[in-house]
């Protein structure tokens, strides 16, 4: 059973969806699974405080879908910016003309939907604003205030989201030491003959609670093109770890960091001159 609550009322002019000639991304209740036609659409959603699912459901123009979807989920920040929050991937059915992901909607937040291809190329997008009903919003308390609380206890996993790491950093050197200083730091470097060999610091300042991590590379115009995802096992109570990336071109790079659970952790730009 879905775990969503109950939705503006005032947005009635979403309870109607018909299908249109068009590529389409919307968050709804339900859907019909012979032709993927919406039901319960809507753009603000009320979640309890262990969050709610909802559908994202994708059409795609009344063609059938035969290559990869990704589900691009950024998240509006203090500052008003809308920044990377997760990366999914669309089972896909190649017998069917739309797609859908069940997803959890575990903050209230303003958030931007994104349906992109296997080029990178944003086939549909939409906004979705999340608030948690009333009264049931969780405390967040400071992160040793919460340590100390309830050292040991299980339950800590739970609250770990992209806010847990707002105050980690990325450094890029050609060393690292083994107490974790990067050494001589830089966002930029001269190529060398045969690519540069870069260690990528990330340090959290406190335990990373995440057995793995993914590491994304981009570059290209507007960082669209795909360089490199690859996958590093860590201990979860480790505060820092670096990885050692060979960059075999000049150009511009941005490495998106996510935990096991695909939680953002953080990103870091490098140019390579």
């Amino acid at each position: 059973m879905k775990k969503l609550v109950s939705v503006f009322a005032f947005l009635f002019l979403a309870f109607t969806f018909t299908v249109q000639a068009q590529k389409k991304v919307v968050l709804a209740e339900s859907f019909d699974e012979s032709d993927g036609t919406p039901s319960g659409v809507y753009d603000s959603w009320d979640i309890k405080s262990d969050g709610g699912y909802v559908y994202i459901v994708y059409l795609n123009d009344g063609k059938k879908i035969t290559k990869p979807l990704s589900l691009w989920v950024d998240k509006k920040d203090e500052n008003g910016d809308y920044v990377a929050f997760s990366t999914l991937e669309f089972e896909i059915d190649k017998k069917h003309t739309f797609a859908t992901y069940d997803y959890l909607l575990e903050e209230d937040g303003d958030y931007y939907f994104q349906v992109v291809d296997e080029n990178e190329n944003v086939l549909a997008d939409t906004y979705a604003k999340v608030n948690y009903i009333e009264g049931v919003k969780p405390t967040k308390n400071d992160d040793t205030e919460v340590s100390d609380e309830k050292e040991g206890d299980d339950d800590d996993e739970d609250e770990i989201d992209t806010y847990y790491y707002e105050d980690s950093k990325v450094e890029f050197a050609y060393k690292v030491s083994s107490t974790g200083i990067a050494e001589n730091p830089q966002e930029e470097f001269l190529f060398i003959r045969g690519g540069n060999k870069i260690q990528i610091l990330f340090d959290n300042g406190k335990e990373i609670k995440t057995s793995s991590v993914t590491f994304s590379i981009y570059g290209g115009k507007d960082y669209s093109e795909e360089i490199e995802t690859f996958d590093v096992d860590v201990d979860p109570t480790w505060g820092w770890f670096k990885v050692e990336q060979l960059f075999l071109t000049k150009g511009k790079y941005v490495v998106d960091i996510y935990s096991e659970d695909d939680i953002f952790m953080n990103s870091g730009y490098i140019e390579i001159k």
